[in-house]
């Protein structure tokens, strides 16, 4: 039996468990029925993550501490050590095709030519006709734009409120020979940024009185030296805040999702994380919530999440 066969049969007892508990009258309710179904895909996922089969799903995660020495904060002449707790995130991407390269390359080429240290280009944002920051306002709008087809659910369409969009440049000096070549740079990849409404209509936007943050990162590679470059993602837990604790999400569509969050210390909320990959694109979505929030931000972030196909 392999990885992928031990997933089939596990996801198998989850409906008889779920079923077993309703003959039981355990849990009658609808709501208490979805929220069972989620704990026991939470638990096979946390069984499967850091296996073969989690890598063949399309992520990975290592665990490890790390000790920052911050200078230039401090009066006398010691400098303080702040220790994290870090989450090594391995993403499967691979090359997608998009629309409109001609006009990416083309923009980020004035945007290289205007840099003076152009050793250290890393790309730069889009930008519309007068040289500012170009957003789109739907998931929607971007994917007409581009031709690309990302995960969205109407929950999370309804919650973003605007989409950055930063054009990657991997490696500085094969752009300066991509000019030279060329007169042109063409972008190794997409990052995108949705950033998420908060609120206290919470029909329509994450509670601004539970959560401090919130938005998800889209890594969309053009290029294999993209791909490569970002499919390892570091996430960082002050360790006042706690260790991060794993587990994970079977979403109605099939797709899996690992899910990360800190315990709450005493003066820090708890940071949230769900990666997944899809396509060949990877996603990074995250969510914060104050100390005093009585939610997590799992619990807040999971039931938009869900639905994603």
């Amino acid at each position: 039996m392999n990885e992928w066969d031990l997933f089939q049969q596990l996801s198998e007892l989850d409906e008889e468990l779920v079923l077993a508990a309703e003959d039981a009258h355990v849990y009658s309710k609808p709501w208490y029925r979805r929220g069972l179904r989620i704990a026991l895909t939470a638990a096979i996922i946390a069984l499967l993550v850091g296996t073969a089969l989690a890598v063949g799903l399309g992520f990975g995660v290592e665990y490890g501490k790390e000790t920052v020495y911050v200078q230039g904060i401090s009066l006398d002449q010691q400098q303080p050590a702040l220790s994290y707790h870090t989450a090594q995130l391995q993403l499967d991407m691979r090359p997608v095709e998009i629309k409109k390269r001609e006009l990416l390359s083309r923009q980020l080429t004035e945007q290289w030519l205007k840099t003076p240290e152009k050793e250290s280009f890393s790309g730069g944002e889009m930008q519309d006709e007068k040289g500012k920051a170009l957003f789109f306002e739907s998931i929607t709008q971007l994917e007409d734009f581009f031709g690309l087809e990302l995960m969205e659910s109407p929950q999370l369409s309804e919650l973003v409120r605007r989409i950055y969009v930063t054009l990657a440049v991997s490696d500085p000096e094969q752009a300066a020979t991509s000019y030279k070549k060329t007169g042109s740079i063409p972008p190794d990849g997409l990052i995108l940024y949705l950033s998420l409404r908060r609120g206290e209509d919470t029909a329509t936007a994450l509670d601004s009185r539970l959560v401090s943050e919130s938005g998800i990162t889209v890594f969309v590679p053009l290029t294999e030296a993209f791909a490569e470059k970002e499919s390892i993602q570091y996430l960082y837990a002050a360790e006042e805040a706690g260790a991060f604790q794993e587990s994970g999400l079977l979403t109605t569509s099939g797709n899996s999702l690992l899910l990360l969050e800190n315990s709450k210390g005493v003066s820090y909320g708890r940071s949230g994380y769900a990666v997944w990959c899809n396509g060949g694109i990877a996603y990074l979505a995250h969510a914060k919530t104050y100390p005093d929030s009585y939610a997590t931000p799992l619990s807040l972030l999971v039931p938009i999440l869900e639905k994603l196909q």
